[in-house]
């Protein structure tokens, strides 16, 4: 069986995401193995410092259905992307502020490149960005929530 548009979006979250690099203007250079849709990934433990940020990408409970005549549906997925990285200086009090707006502006910049998700989308939007930091720790959390558009035909998810 093909895979659903949700998850050829997803996929394509996935993808987009590894990609990025500090020669393609980026902050950081992503390992392939360090974006992944698993959501029960311990942000603390998935992947050895060398390997950060960690991006878990997952399906958010806040998806809308619009159902339009003949059959065609518009579907907001929702989704977060959850990102961990180590504040650099923890002596440092600007340190996880900085790494989080760094983390986060890569996120909207890479998003940014194809709005359309490969074509499997119409529009891809950035709603909310917060920040989680560990506390007397290195680690911080970044987590993005957006939605991406579809529209579609009812019943071929």
């Amino acid at each position: 069986m093909a895979d659903t548009n949700q998850l050829k979006v997803a996929k394509n979250l996935q993808t987009t995401i590894a990609g990025m690099t500090t020669a393609g203007g980026y902050n950081y250079d992503v390992h392939a193995s360090s974006v992944t849709l698993d959501p029960t990934v311990d942000i603390f433990t998935a992947v050895p410092r060398s390997k950060l940020p960690l991006f878990v990408i997952q399906i958010s409970p806040d998806e809308e259905l619009e159902y339009d005549a003949a059959d065609q549906l518009l579907e907001e997925l929702a989704w977060v992307i959850v990102a961990a990285v180590d504040a650099t200086d923890r002596t440092d009090p600007q340190a996880k502020l900085t790494e989080f707006t760094k983390l986060v502006g890569d996120v909207e910049k890479v998003l940014h490149v194809d709005h359309t998700r490969g074509g499997f989308a119409t529009d891809t939007r950035i709603h909310k960005r917060r920040m989680f930091p560990e506390m007397g720790g290195a680690r911080l959390m970044g987590v993005v929530e957006i939605t991406t558009r579809v529209y579609r035909t009812y019943g071929v998810p």
